[in-house]
């Protein structure tokens, strides 16, 4: 049996639930606005209530399949990477640690993530390279060898002087022969 579109109310029903979607609708705009806002303001994680991730997560609370929200959440993953990559290159390796956990809680399936975190882990080798071990037998010639001669050490003066034969023969035909 069909059910005939004029009977009992359905139109007006229907005329109040489009109502009632277009009130849903203004209700989530209004709140991206407000997480739009939050993230270019900075406050992306915090202060602990008010802060962008959090409104980005209540709109998808209402709306799983809201592309806006998702995409918020993809830039502040992304800008948290991106704060993460500052902090390696600066070597608070811990601070960067936690950026890249905190992106990863709003995004997991962000595209820099596993980029990030293995270059964490290559600065991260890099850097304890570099350092001699503070407990080995820290001699005045290692000491000098390192400083100095070591190949591997990317601020030794062997080094700095074949950056330096490196840029200059980069610059040969601008430099005087007497510089050369």
């Amino acid at each position: 049996a069909a059910i005939d579109p004029a009977h009992l109310g359905l139109p007006e029903a229907r005329g109040h639930l489009a109502q009632a979607r277009g009130q849903q609708q203004a209700a989530l705009d209004a709140q991206l606005a407000a997480a739009d806002d939050l993230f270019e303001r900075g406050k992306w994680m915090a202060p602990a209530s008010g802060n962008a991730h959090q409104v980005y997560r209540a709109v998808l609370d209402a709306d799983p399949a809201n592309a806006r929200a998702r995409q918020g959440l993809r830039r502040l993953s992304e800008g948290l990477v991106a704060q993460a990559q500052r902090q390696m290159a600066d070597f608070e390796f811990e601070r960067a640690r936690g950026l890249i956990d905190q992106a990863e809680r709003v995004d997991a399936d962000s595209p820099g993530l596993g980029a990030a975190r293995a270059r964490l882990r290559e600065v991260e080798r890099k850097h304890s390279e570099s350092i001699p071990d503070p407990n080995a037998a820290a001699t005045q010639q290692r000491v000098i060898q390192f400083l100095t001669l070591d190949p591997d050490n990317p601020n030794s003066i062997r080094s700095c002087l074949r950056a330096a034969r490196e840029n200059a023969r980069s610059v040969r035909e601008v430099i005087s022969s007497e510089m050369w």
